[in-house]
């Protein structure tokens, strides 16, 4: 057995500690906050159409219920999940571990593909509203769609850092001119349009998924987990701070004050909260809103 050297080295194997390469973690809880904003919401920009598919009556309640029986749990579970597991890829990287590749494949498939379809919708919201500034054909729109694509891509190829910036930049570009929108339009804010019914029904199924896309974001913030600071702190701020701007700023209140003002359902398609801006302050609201819903897509 004098052979074989159970307690001794190899020379050329020293006992020097394996090197642990520390990645350099990019967001605070402001960056977190600037970065998730667009996965969670992004903005006003588009939620007119809800009112074409449900009453006022039955679609502002919605807006304030779905959070806290959805959006709520989802945001608990993933803040406790990015505490503990903070790996890259959130949530795909939970359920690989919790369940097995597998499963972890489908959710990672699936994931993606939901993901480009809700990632389609964006560039045409945005070329919606140049559309009804400029007056545009289905061609000039699709030509915009594009262009907001490839800026997207480029700006994602930079990196994260590059992205917190840009995003911080494009944040104060949306949320500026929606905030002015809220100023101006909350003094013709009515409470029967609560209530109000309007010409058109109600399509259920439109409104539940609808409502429940609105708030299906929260649970994107994990995929950052890693390139977080503090991730405990951290992930509760930005989550509570994003749940109540996305329910009062983003997606109730626009609505409630705007139908107090133009109360005709059939009006209410992207681009109409630049209208109803026009009347309620004149045409530079009307363009800053315009402005706003680019960059939101972006």
């Amino acid at each position: 057995m004098s052979g074989l050297h159970t307690e001794e080295h190899h020379p050329l194997l020293s006992d020097r500690k394996p090197q642990v390469v520390r990645r350099e973690k990019h967001l605070t809880i402001p960056a977190l906050i600037v970065v998730s904003f667009f996965w969670v919401s992004g903005g006003i920009y588009g939620n007119e159409e809800l009112i074409t598919v449900a009453a006022p009556a039955y679609a502002l309640p919605m807006l304030l219920i779905t959070p806290i029986l959805y959006s709520l749990p989802v945001v608990l579970i993933t803040t406790e999940l990015a505490t503990a597991l903070p790996h890259e890829g959130g949530s795909v990287s939970w359920i690989n571990e919790a369940c097995g590749p597998v499963f972890g494949a489908h959710n990672m498939y699936w994931t993606w593909i939901a993901d480009v379809i809700d990632s389609s919708l964006y560039p045409r919201f945005a070329a919606a509203y140049f559309a009804t500034a400029l007056e545009l054909d289905r061609f000039g729109q699709g030509l915009i769609a594009l262009a907001i694509v490839l800026a997207v891509t480029f700006i994602k190829l930079l990196g994260t850092s590059s992205v917190v910036k840009f995003s911080a930049f494009l944040a104060i570009l949306s949320v500026v001119p929606s905030c002015l929108f809220l100023m101006f339009a909350a003094k013709h804010a009515d409470g029967s349009v609560l209530s109000y019914q309007g010409e058109g029904g109600t399509n259920w199924d439109s409104l539940l998924t609808w409502c429940l896309w609105l708030y299906s974001g929260a649970g994107n913030l994990g995929s950052v987990a890693r390139e977080v600071e503090n991730p405990e702190r951290a992930f509760l701020i930005a989550s509570s701070v994003l749940l109540f701007l996305d329910v009062i700023f983003i997606n109730f209140t626009p609505l409630w004050f705007s139908l107090s003002i133009d109360n005709d359902r059939s009006q209410y398609v992207p681009g109409h909260f630049a209208r109803v801006a026009e009347k309620v302050a004149g045409r530079w609201l009307f363009v800053l809103l315009t402005i706003g819903a680019q960059v939101s897509q972006i």
